[in-house]
């Protein structure tokens, strides 16, 4: 009984010495987890508005958006549940569309991200598709480091490991490019026009 008594005092001082050691401890280590994520709520929050950009007192791009959130002491905006940008030439005139289901703004540079299923459709008929691109606002361009497939009025695209060009998609650089055509090609008939045309040559060079 005696033994029994001596290990049951040997353990309680054990769990007073850990108590003790907990008590001394500081409070801010033993915060519960919410309180320190509570800087995780953003301070501002915006549904279905729109962003104008300008230069020069003329408009360059407008950013339409469905969900927008932004944290204290940062100056980007979050977009996420649709991001439509509008961009305009010198001239005040519309150049092209660019949708995405997610992406950002940055406040300081007014730089534009687009993320995940980007397609971007200018007025003179040319369509882009990429995962990733970005509106590199001093420089006027559109650059994407992502796999990209671009569409020409002709029927005709290309696939590329990156590109940048100007917002309406006339000026464009292709990283690694790969030219694909939709067009049917019917050999058949090449190979009849060819023969034809080989035949009247022939004949053209026989003597009188």
């Amino acid at each position: 009984m005696t033994g029994c008594r001596k290990r049951y005092t040997g353990f309680l001082l054990l769990c007073l010495a850990i108590a003790g050691l907990q008590s001394c401890s500081d409070p801010a280590d033993r915060e519960p987890p919410a309180a320190a994520g509570a800087a995780l709520f953003p301070s501002q929050e915006m549904w279905n508005s729109t962003i104008t950009m300008t230069r020069s007192g003329k408009r360059q791009a407008v950013i339409r958006y469905a969900h927008m959130v932004q944290y204290e002491n940062q100056d980007t905006v979050y977009f996420d549940g649709g991001l439509i940008v509008d961009f305009y030439d010198e001239a005040g005139l519309h150049t092209s569309r660019l949708t995405s289901r997610k992406g950002e703004y940055h406040e300081r540079t007014s730089d534009v991200i687009g993320r995940d299923k980007v397609v971007v459709v200018s007025d003179s008929g040319y369509t882009l598709r990429t995962e990733e691109i970005r509106w590199d606002n001093a420089r006027e361009k559109i650059f994407s480091d992502s796999a990209v497939v671009f569409f020409t009025p002709e029927n005709q695209w290309l696939e590329s490991s990156g590109f940048e060009s100007n917002a309406d998609l006339t000026h464009r650089v292709f990283h690694d490019a790969k030219i694909v055509t939709r067009e049917h090609i019917d050999f058949k008939e090449l190979e009849r026009s060819a023969a034809a045309e080989d035949s009247s040559r022939g004949a053209g060079r026989k003597r009188p």
